[in-house]
């Protein structure tokens, strides 16, 4: 009986060949996520910023952040909605691993 049609073999020859897709599946899963993570990821580089006239979270965050710029300013949007003022203080996180928590009115970093 030739090899490639004994049973055994072919029993072996699928696992194997299973084996190979899983791998392969995750390792395209893991590239994606961190992939994804990276497109996200932003550092700020200063805690506090005292909003002057004219400014946005656009600005200040483009002045004092790197990285992906409008995931920085989304993740400030939701902690300071959209209408902030001059003399108002704005604690930037860390990068996107931390979180900034707004309790009625006192903002609080966690990382």
């Amino acid at each position: 009986m030739p090899l490639n049609h004994n049973p055994i073999f072919r029993r072996r020859q699928c696992a194997a060949l299973a084996i190979v897709v899983a791998v392969v599946i995750s390792f395209f899963a893991w590239a994606i996520n961190d992939l994804d993570n990276r497109q996200t990821a932003f550092k700020c580089y200063a805690n506090v910023v005292t909003v002057e006239h004219y400014d946005t979270l656009w600005s200040i965050v483009r002045g004092n952040c790197s990285g992906n710029h409008i995931a920085a300013i989304d993740y400030h949007v939701k902690v300071y909605g959209t209408d902030i003022f001059p003399g108002q203080q704005i604690f930037l996180a860390d990068n996107n691993d931390c979180e900034l928590t707004n309790l009625l009115g006192e903002i609080y970093e966690t990382c």
